[in-house]
């Protein structure tokens, strides 16, 4: 991953325990391409917690470029979290906790938005992508006008569940680019 692109965009820092965040960052790169400006940084009993500090300090001034930088961490109340939020008073930092996969593919394709708002859409990401997947096909199985599919081999085309319909009246369709907002009309640069 590259650290050199526009001096307008935030970068980027998943702080997570074990190798959680760099998974997460190649995992985004397979969907997105090559990434810059962003880093992980690993929490784990192999590293003491002064030299992981430091570690987060110098990648926040290597990845600060004028935009400031988000800091996404695993868990709120977690040590990530606690060794992050202690470069609040001297970086020009985010912390979001939490972070899943909507999240940070959020946060790589708005990056160039104020920090404090792509903090906020961020947030907002990461709730949109959490989902008990089985209610939601079951609330709209139920009536509530949109086709979702069955239990048997659904067909998606252009991020759009295509078929089998468990739901033959229903009025729509369930849109998964609109679900997690990451249509490729959102996500292409």
């Amino acid at each position: 991953m590259s650290e050199q692109q526009s001096s307008t965009q935030v970068g980027i820092i998943v702080v997570a325990h074990a190798d959680y965040g760099s998974a997460m960052l190649r995992t985004a790169e397979f969907i997105l391409g090559t990434l810059s400006d962003c880093t992980s940084i690993s929490v784990d009993i192999a590293q003491e917690v002064p030299e992981t500090v430091r570690r987060l300090d110098d990648a926040a001034q290597r990845l600060d470029k004028g935009a400031g930088v988000i800091i996404l961490t695993d868990m709120f109340g977690g040590t990530p979290t606690n060794l992050a939020l202690s470069l609040l008073g001297s970086h020009n930092v985010e912390v979001v906790t939490g972070v899943n996969l909507p999240m940070l593919l959020k946060v790589f394709t708005c990056r160039e938005k104020p920090l404090a708002e792509l903090a906020k859409l961020a947030g907002e990401a990461g709730t949109k992508g959490i989902v008990v997947a089985g209610n939601l096909i079951r609330r709209c199985n139920a009536g509530a006008g949109i086709a979702v599919f069955n239990s048997r081999a659904p067909r998606v085309s252009d991020n759009r569940i295509e078929a089998p319909f468990a739901n033959p009246t229903a009025a729509g369709r369930i849109d998964l680019g609109e679900r997690l907002d990451l249509s490729v009309e959102k996500i292409s640069p």
